[in-house]
């Protein structure tokens, strides 16, 4: 995996009574999706609880429908916020991207635990897609260059300890772990 766990959507759903949401579903849009290419795991968080509340999902195709049916339950008056989250593949390229949208509820969705009735679509605000941003993988890359000291000096023959040359590593893209340096 290139990345575990990357926050792609992030949402807060608040509530008047006790209630049960049965389905929640999103869309998820890829670009530049080629074979062997992916974003698996793509799974709903409950932040403050640092938990996963629904069932894993891959994301293996340019659009991909995702309706979660697990059960969640929020008190009147509550508010919660949400996350979801995928893997990033380690065969993504640079440029390969992912959008998703929380979808609008339909009728059966959530269900009002004081009255035992679903709640009417007009009473779901708003209740019309969310689009989330749009992410970008970008591959880790580690660039090499020659740095600015120490600069072209003279010294004695015999001296020790010459500062001669200097580099300069930088990381794009992600965190690059640098075991050896072999200079020759």
């Amino acid at each position: 995996l290139r990345a575990q766990d990357v926050t792609i959507f992030d949402f807060t759903l608040a509530t008047q009574n006790n209630i049960e949401i049965k389905n929640l579903r999103f869309y998820a849009t890829t670009t530049n999706y080629t074979a062997n290419e992916g974003y698996p795991d793509y799974k709903v968080w409950d932040v403050e609880q640092n938990a996963v509340i629904t069932s894993a999902q891959d994301i293996a195709a340019t659009s991909t429908a995702i309706t979660f049916t697990d059960t969640i339950e929020m008190s009147a008056g509550e508010s919660r916020r949400y996350k979801v989250t995928v893997d990033v593949d380690a065969d993504n390229d640079t440029g390969d991207s992912i959008i998703t949208s929380l979808l609008a509820f339909q009728s059966g969705d959530i269900k009002n635990l004081d009255n035992n009735t679903n709640v009417a679509l007009a009473d779901i605000v708003p209740n019309s897609a969310v689009n989330g941003n749009t992410h970008t993988t970008e591959v880790p890359t580690l660039t090499l260059q020659l740095a600015g000291s120490p600069s072209s000096q003279t010294y004695v023959r015999g001296t020790t300890k010459v500062p001669f040359v200097g580099f300069s590593f930088r990381a794009t893209g992600a965190d690059v772990k640098l075991t050896s340096v072999k200079v020759s």
